[in-house]
Parts: C-alpha cells; structure tokens; sequence
C-alpha cells in the first residue's frame, strides 16, 4: 500500500466515525426541563471592582445551583424562594422572581 493510499484511507476513516458521531448525537433524546423553586441558602460577595452577589439556592430534591448578580439587581434575602428551571441535574435560577416564602406571586420584595 502507497502512503498516499495510507493517509487517504485515514481520511476516510475519520470522516466516517465523524458523521457517525454527528448522526448519533442527533438522534439523542432531549432532556426535558420542569419548573422548580429553590430555596437561597447563602449570599456572599465577590469581586471588589464590579461588585456582585454570589447567591447559592438548593432545590427541595438537593440539587445546588448558583447565580452571580449584581448588588443592584438583586433583593433576595437568605431562605428566600427563587423560581427557576430544571433540566436534568441543572438547575437555572431566574434572580428576578425572588420572593419570601409565604408570598404567592414572584414580585421582588424591597
């Protein structure tokens, strides 16, 4: 076998596991996503030149999630509920919808 015959045959032996490979991730199920809420557990603080809140909320199955916010943006307090999306073992807080545990609706409160 020539070496060009060699290095044409890798190529196509390449191309052939890349479309496969294409193929088969195309034909993955998509995980499906549900709403949940989450409960903060901790706000702490980081960086010194723009300052943000680190805010780390677990949802009722134990799943931890955490979302940087600016100190603006964001009224939570600790054991406050956030509203959020699950998607497998991701969970995507919505900073926006923080509100005190007994409050029905996601305004924010002051």
């Amino acid at each position: 076998m020539k070496p060009i015959e060699r290095v044409e045959l890798g190529v196509l032996v390449l191309g052939g596991v890349f479309v496969m490979a294409i193929i088969g991730l195309s034909f993955r199920p998509v995980q499906s996503s549900m709403p949940v809420t989450a409960k903060v557990i901790s706000i702490s603080p980081k960086g010194a030149k723009f300052p943000r809140a680190l805010v780390v909320a677990r949802t009722s199955t134990g799943i931890t999630s955490e979302m940087t916010v600016r100190w603006d943006d964001f009224r939570c307090h600790v054991g406050d509920d956030v509203n959020g999306t699950q998607t497998g073992v991701t969970v995507v807080l919505d900073h926006s919808t923080c509100h005190s545990p007994g409050q029905t609706s996601s305004t924010s409160r002051p």
